[in-house]
């Protein structure tokens, strides 16, 4: 018994012993190893699509898009429309020059190739979950390195993905999201490690690409510093004083923004159908009752759909069992979100990432252009990685599971 009660103390101090000869060189060398196994998976996942052809998307932002089809001679066209503006000449409310001016280079090397622009969209794909592996293993440097392995690896592989990698115009949320990344790296370095200006002006670079991008990226102006509050053990003042620049940076691209693009004062029944309701609060509440639809396809994504338009999701009321549950639901978590948050906890960063990042196409601040879409959830389904990855750490290193424990703080002396 004796013996027993003595050899945890060895272990510890074992433990700390192999952490303490883990040299930063070592710990980078492992990394990447663990960064060529994610891209590996990545590229695999859907090298199928390098065969496919153009979808039908693809015509709005390339085979029927007079400005692309111009090469690079169109890029002037590019900057100063709308989004959709070369295919139809229509008030989209859209501003995403960055994806257009890259399907404009295509055309003006590659000619209509979709072998390319698929290949491309894998590229991209893959050295967003590589970066994003990168960002995690910085973050959670205190745990085993393998936390942020599994959750990159979940996010890697979650079939919800499949919409926007296999479609060519899916591009635009693969690149604001691998923008918004390396943001979220520079300013990270920035705060918690060199304190550099390099680090910062590189980072408002990035975000800057990231919101001419897509309109998504301003909600990272709650996330930047989220992250510097949770991760950087910043204060509440020093994370805000760190955001105040890409608040800059947001409102010079608003302002920009707003030279070449109106407004949409309501969208296509066809698409948005539930704005159209006899009873206003059936949109929201419909809406509401989207967030369990948004959880069933995280946990089981099957059957997957391109097309979420008229009448895919029926309009609810809002004594709807499901918009009643719904409701509780977010409540629920958001404020057990809130409520860790001066804990600064993983929970608390993974349910307030998801809910911050849908906010702008959850249709219920303001509609959207479709009343549900899976790729909605490409950038919030990190949160869900994240939140599973760590309840996963937890139970595996608990005194019950002994194997799963050592092969946990195996990764941690990485």
């Amino acid at each position: 018994m004796g013996r027993k009660q003595q050899k945890k103390p060895q272990q510890h101090a074992n433990s700390q012993k192999r952490r303490a000869q883990a040299t930063p060189v070592a710990v980078e060398r492992q990394h990447l190893w663990y960064a060529i196994i994610i891209a590996a998976i990545a590229f695999l996942c859907y090298v199928n699509t390098l065969g496919h052809g153009y979808a039908l998307d693809d015509k709005a932002v390339i085979t029927q898009n007079r400005f692309t089809q111009q090469g690079v001679e169109g890029i002037p066209d590019l900057v100063t429309n709308g989004h959709f503006f070369g295919y139809n000449n229509a008030k989209s409310g859209l501003y995403r020059p960055i994806p257009l001016i890259t399907h404009a280079v295509e055309y003006e090397l590659f000619g209509e190739t979709p072998s390319v622009s698929h290949f491309l969209n894998v590229l991209f794909y893959t050295g967003l979950c590589v970066v994003l592996f990168f960002l995690l293993a910085k973050w959670l440097k205190g745990y085993s390195v393998l936390l942020p392995f599994t959750a990159a690896l979940l996010y890697t592989v979650h079939p919800l993905h499949t919409e926007l990698v296999a479609n060519i115009k899916g591009r635009d949320e693969m690149l604001v999201f691998l923008f918004l990344v390396t943001t979220l790296w520079g300013v990270y370095r920035y705060v918690a490690e060199e304190q550099q200006w390099k680090w910062i002006v590189f980072s408002l670079l990035a975000y800057a690409l990231a919101l001419f991008t897509k309109e998504n990226a301003l909600t990272f102006l709650a996330i930047i510093p989220l992250t510097l509050f949770v991760f950087a053990r910043s204060s509440i003042k020093q994370a805000a004083i760190a955001a105040l620049p890409f608040l800059v940076v947001a409102l010079v691209y608003l302002l920009i923004r707003s030279q070449f693009v109106e407004p949409v004062e309501e969208y296509r029944f066809f698409d948005s159908y539930f704005q159209y309701a006899p009873d206003k609060s059936d949109r929201i509440a419909t809406a509401v009752g989207n967030f369990a639809q948004h959880l069933r396809l995280l946990i089981f994504p099957y059957p997957l759909v391109y097309d979420y338009s008229y009448n895919q999701i029926p309009v609810i009321s809002r004594t709807h069992p499901q918009a009643i549950l719904s409701l509780l639901g977010v409540l629920g978590l958001i404020s057990y979100g809130i409520y860790q948050l001066p804990r600064r906890t993983v929970v608390s960063f993974a349910i307030l990432f998801y809910f911050i990042t849908i906010a702008v196409t959850a249709n219920i601040i303001t509609p959207t252009s479709a009343v549900f879409a899976e790729r909605f959830l490409f950038i919030p389904s990190l949160g869900f990685c994240l939140l599973l990855a760590y309840g996963a750490y937890k139970l595996m290193t608990t005194e019950q599971a002994t194997d799963w424990q050592k092969l946990f703080k195996r990764g941690r002396t990485i």
